[in-house]
């Protein structure tokens, strides 16, 4: 049987080897480069990377820009007991003292409410036709 390391194919294998290492190191010793197939070529990575630069740029100044308007303040009732005042804005029930973002009710009347914001006072008051409604509402009940 015919060895690769016999006594006349030693020579040649050194110089193969010799040969292999010393001129082609990369081909004889690198192991293979898996290459993603679903990755997009350099060029468009390049291009999304840039898009998504300036869509970030802008949407930061557009963030500065943007101003938040109130709510406008609604009065919708007004409650008056023997022992206590409540009046209703924005759906939200309310006695003196408690706050409605920077505004603070002061004083509940019988048909307005009084509000200070940064100093300045709020006067909000019913509706005449939601007081006409209701009176009417009450004395068909009596």
């Amino acid at each position: 049987m015919y060895s690769l390391i016999g006594r006349y194919n030693l020579p040649f294998l050194i110089a193969t080897i010799l040969i292999l290492v010393l001129i082609k190191p990369d081909v004889a010793f690198a192991a293979p480069t898996i290459v993603d197939p679903m990755q997009p070529p350099a060029f468009a990575l390049k291009k999304f990377r840039l898009a998504k630069l300036k869509k970030g740029r802008q949407v930061q100044s557009s963030q500065r820009k943007k101003v938040v308007k109130p709510k406008p303040l609604l009065l919708t009732s007004i409650l008056i007991g023997s022992d206590r005042r409540v009046a209703i804005i924005n759906s939200k029930t309310m006695v003196v003292g408690d706050r409605i973002g920077s505004a603070k009710l002061v004083r509940i009347l019988k048909d307005k409410v009084q509000l200070v914001k940064k100093g300045k006072r709020i006067d909000l008051k019913l509706d005449n036709e939601l007081t006409v409604i209701r009176k009417k509402s009450a004395e068909s009940q009596l």
